[in-house]
């Protein structure tokens, strides 16, 4: 039958147990600011039951698991989210950039150097022979020429960055999933020794929140914990086995995932990731259309008119700007206009004092050119510019939303899961009285043992 060793027993696994949950507490508290961590608490169970003469006596308390206080349910939402917030990001940054690359309103964006342009022809009309106005003229055009190569190299440049940019997101993207692949190996030995697995589960969870927020990865655990991880159907990785991103292939094709299994998906969605390709291969390519557009019929309609007008030589049939420069890339001025400025046909008939063609050049700018002729050259450019502010006053709405909406739901998620000093302080002292009691127990069955040793 039961007896005092009973006592004992249950006496010494109530301390065993408590101290166990007191540990588990200190390191809560210790951890309060550590980023990652997830509150654990002690799983008590009763210990097995033991037969007594009327009545079935419990042989004590264990502590049978240490739990992890998470809601998957809001880790998945929360996961979503910072996706989402690491896309506007993105997004809001790059768009800052090419703003400053447009350099709109300034006195040196293309507006107002395209103004001062046509207007230098206005004057120049005025006084078609005066060497200055005509040496102005010629700079005019060729600052002209040369902003809009500025924004070409600029936007040009933007794409190659970004390019490197999603290369090195892939590295880290498979830097991660190989950690990860090293804590699925722990988790696994672990379990089999029944040892604990919170600590390793918190890397874990902190690492797939970072491959989220380059791209839309899909998670599957089993039961010992290990993940499964895809994307965009392409299963990459498995228990141990781990099939990276091939990122010496992004410049060749930039529309797929290419794997170093020789597989090929479809490219990433979501995350920064799906934001430095939406950048690279359609917001950039669209502002390049369009600048080369720009160029094109700015070299076309200028030198219609130019080359049918007159220099102070007589000189006629000469071109404004190269025709070789017809996009933005290589757009340039005539080099004989910069090498001799009689060149310059502001006259419309021969005579030098006439500035007929140089009024028909300065009308230019208000002429529908652009867009099939529906839009002038003013009106097409306002158009790019205020299409670029659009995307970034979105993007810059959207991220404040998405930001103040994910530290909403962080909030709430810490509630569940992270470490309140308050509680864990009311834990202690709970888990502090029980040791006491489980400790005054054991003193009962040793005065017990006393007194049955007296009376002999």
């Amino acid at each position: 039958m039961p007896g005092i060793n009973n006592i004992l027993e249950i006496g010494k696994s109530s301390l065993f147990a408590h101290q166990t949950a007191i540990n588990l507490t200190g390191q809560n508290i210790a951890n309060v600011e550590t980023e990652g961590y997830t509150r654990k608490i002690p799983i008590f169970t009763p210990s097995v039951t033991l037969l007594g003469d009327k009545f079935n006596l419990g042989s004590g308390v264990d502590i049978t698991a240490i739990q992890r206080t998470r809601d998957r349910y809001i880790d998945s939402q929360l996961s979503f989210q910072n996706q989402t917030l690491s896309y506007w990001k993105t997004m809001d940054a790059k768009h800052e950039i090419l703003e400053q690359i447009f350099e709109e309103p300034s006195s040196t964006g293309l507006g107002t150097i395209m103004n001062d342009f046509f207007n230098s022809w206005n004057e120049l009309a005025n006084n078609p022979e005066n060497p200055s106005m005509r040496d102005n003229v010629i700079y005019k055009g060729d600052a002209l020429a040369k902003k809009i190569n500025f924004i070409e190299n600029r936007l040009t440049n933007l794409q190659g960055e970004i390019s490197l940019e999603m290369s090195q997101e892939i590295d880290k993207f498979n830097a991660y999933a190989e950690q990860i692949v090293e804590i699925n190996r722990k988790l696994a030995y672990v379990n089999k020794e029944g040892g604990g697995v919170s600590n390793l589960m918190d890397e874990r969870d902190k690492l797939l929140a970072k491959m989220d927020e380059i791209a839309d990865i899909t998670v599957s655990e089993n039961d010992d914990g290990q993940v499964n991880l895809i994307l965009n159907g392409k299963v990459f990785l498995q228990k141990a086995h781990l099939i990276k991103v091939d990122s010496s292939k992004l410049d060749n094709d930039l529309n797929h995932i290419n794997w170093e299994d020789g597989s090929v998906s479809e490219q990433a969605n979501g995350g920064k990731l799906g934001a430095l390709i939406e950048l690279r291969e359609e917001i950039i390519p669209e502002n390049l259309d369009k600048l080369d557009e720009f160029a094109k019929t700015m070299v076309d309609r200028v030198n219609a008119i130019h080359k049918t007008g007159y220099g102070m030589d007589g000189s006629t049939g000469i071109n404004f700007f190269d025709e070789a420069g017809l996009d933005a890339h290589n757009i340039r001025i005539n080099p004989q206009l910069l090498s001799n400025n009689e060149y310059l046909a502001a006259s419309g008939d021969g005579n030098t004092g006439s500035g007929t063609n140089a009024v028909l050049l300065a009308n230019l700018q208000d002429e529908f050119t652009m867009s099939g002729n529906t839009l002038t050259f003013t009106d097409f450019y306002a158009n790019m510019v205020t299409a670029e502010g659009n995307r970034r006053k979105e993007a810059t709405i959207l991220l404040d939303g998405q930001e103040q909406f994910v530290t909403s739901l962080t909030a709430y998620q810490q509630s569940i899961s992270g470490v309140a000093i308050d509680e864990e302080m009311t834990n202690l002292i709970k888990f502090q009285r029980g040791y006491q009691a489980a400790a005054k127990l054991i003193t009962v069955a040793d005065e017990m043992y006393n007194t049955i040793i007296n009376l002999v």
